[in-house]
């Protein structure tokens, strides 16, 4: 067990607590572990890309996540100080391209099948793979019981911000822990309360930029997909 303090706990939202029975039960099947597959159409600096991660995770709780559970009690999950996401690196330039496509393939269905164990912080991880057609291509692999569809799409954005300009000052966001409280508590509040007062578990998407460039990326687990704007550097 992970000996790191714990900044918060709190209950599961709904979701969430059907999603860890599912993975209780069926450990290993890939269910509900999702894989965002970027292709970078330039050389990345895998030192300062690491490191954006790392910022994005450190201001972000659902990313430093661990979720605890036992017999009769409450399932709580507990946000954890000082997780840093690690970022393999794996080199495949001397694979011929077909190759290439056909290990990444094999990657990603065993990357699936590992799954992740809940009980340590956090359930995702990412790797870097160097290859010949596309420069880069990034895999973040995480359980969905950390992040929705939507949310995906502003951490990436964020990540990609603070890699183009370090220091980059992104916007406030409302923590997640604010919106499971209003899943709680909002069959004890009038209606009209409820639709008027309840948090976004996600941010607003910042603007677009007038130079973009076009991050393709899409997902495996769910069927996920998006277009990301990216902006420059120069």
């Amino acid at each position: 067990m992970q000996s790191l303090a714990v900044e918060r706990r709190y209950p599961l939202a709904p979701l969430q607590d059907g999603m860890l029975f599912q993975a209780l039960r069926a450990p290993g099947s890939g269910i509900n572990v999702e894989q965002v597959v970027c292709r970078l159409d330039e050389a990345v600096d895998a030192d300062r890309l690491e490191t954006a991660w790392a910022e994005v995770a450190a201001r972000t709780d659902v990313l430093r996540t661990r979720f605890r559970w036992t017999d009769g009690a409450e399932r709580v999950q507990e946000v954890v100080a000082g997780v840093r996401p690690e970022m393999a690196r794996v080199d495949w330039t001397s694979l011929a391209s077909a190759e290439q496509d056909a290990r990444l393939q094999s990657w990603l269905a065993e990357d699936r099948a590992r799954g992740f164990d809940l009980a340590r912080a956090s359930a995702m991880r990412l790797a870097l793979f160097r290859m010949t057609t596309d420069p880069h291509v990034l895999v973040w692999t995480f359980h969905h019981i950390l992040l929705d569809g939507r949310s995906v799409g502003h951490v990436l954005q964020e990540v990609l911000t603070l890699y183009d300009v370090p220091g980059s000052k992104l916007p406030n966001r409302r923590p997640f822990h604010e919106h499971v409280a209003w899943l709680h508590g909002r069959g004890r509040a009038p209606a009209r309360s409820r639709r008027a007062d309840a948090p976004s578990s996600t941010p607003r998407p910042p603007p677009r930029r007038a130079r973009a460039a076009r991050l393709r990326a899409h997902g495996t687990g769910g069927g996920w997909g998006a277009s990301i704007p990216v902006r420059r550097r120069g």
